[in-house]
């Protein structure tokens, strides 16, 4: 079983990440593969044949009868299905050497942070009058001239930052295995959320 587990989580990595159509369509469903088998493989006790193919589909099968047993799919999300998602705001703001760098600049001048502390992430603000960076040991906010406005402690690096559409609050995904709300004004932390590897219990 552990192999047929294996087999399919392969498929789900190999499966591309773009966004689908989701409106609804006719699907013609075959028993057989529409697309070249790529990889096969058996439990421990023999009684399932997993295949898994081109047409992006795992197929579990009964060993000793041959029959179809499940047809397994990648779930499919559409990040444009929700016109308030967006990707962080990286122009309107000359910040550059943010990324994963010991010496940040706005407009050609160094960002202070702190000593031996790397930049990890940016965010500008949806008026574009202040930015937000995520680095090793904080967060912080500074405004167009790179004056600080907050700093707040963090448990982990800031790998991710973005700030909601509204600009009431910064979103932070942290080393940590959490994902953190903090106030766009003050940098006060309004909620946590931590979801267990096995994507089912999940702490805020």
């Amino acid at each position: 079983m552990r192999r047929l587990l294996v087999s399919l989580l392969w498929l789900g990595s190999c499966l591309p990440a773009h966004p689908q159509d989701v409106k609804p369509y006719l699907r013609i469903e075959t028993v057989s593969h529409t697309a070249k088998v790529s990889r096969i493989d058996l439990d421990a006790a023999e009684q399932f044949l997993v295949s898994a193919s081109d047409d992006k589909t795992a197929r579990v099968w009964d060993l000793h009868s041959g029959k179809l047993l499940q047809i397994l799919r990648p779930l499919e999300i559409d990040p444009q299905a929700d016109s308030s998602f967006s990707h962080p705001l990286h122009v309107g703001l000359d910040v550059d050497q943010w990324e994963d760098s010991l010496s940040p600049t706005l407009n050609g001048n160094p960002i202070k942070l702190d000593p031996y502390e790397i930049s990890r992430s940016l965010a500008i603000g949806p008026k574009q009058d202040s930015f937000v960076l995520g680095a090793d040991w904080g967060i912080y906010r500074f405004d167009r001239q790179g004056a600080q406005i907050w700093r707040t402690s963090i448990p982990g690096v800031a790998w991710g930052i973005n700030i909601s559409s509204d600009g009431r609050y910064v979103v932070a995904t942290l080393g940590d295995g959490t994902i953190r709300w903090y106030t766009y004004d003050k940098g006060e932390e309004v909620l946590a959320l931590f979801v267990d590897r096995d994507m089912k219990s999940w702490v805020a």
